[in-house]
């Protein structure tokens, strides 16, 4: 009986995965709603184009259409984030 349940839980996990979609792709488009004291800010995030700094290759954030000082990269499923010290 106890075999049965095991079964019943851990088979629908494994037949429900989905295969890793890269979150850096260009295609992406993230959009954020921020409240806070004074309303709600809306933007949005994307990102295009490459720049390499300190041997590794990161992607440029832009927000609402222009571009942010954020750099981003990723690697094996792990994101990154460079800030304006170069530091990760």
């Amino acid at each position: 009986m106890k075999l049965i349940l095991i079964l019943a839980f851990f088979i629908p996990a494994l037949c429900l995965s989905q295969a890793y979609i890269p979150i850096l792709d260009e295609d992406n488009l993230w959009s954020v709603r921020f409240r806070s004291d004074f309303g709600y800010w809306h933007g949005s995030y994307f990102v295009q184009g490459k720049e390499e700094i300190n041997g590794n290759i990161y992607h440029i954030v832009y927000r609402d259409n222009e571009e942010t000082n954020c750099r981003w990269r990723e690697q094996n499923g792990v994101l990154y984030f460079l800030d304006n010290t170069n530091t990760e």
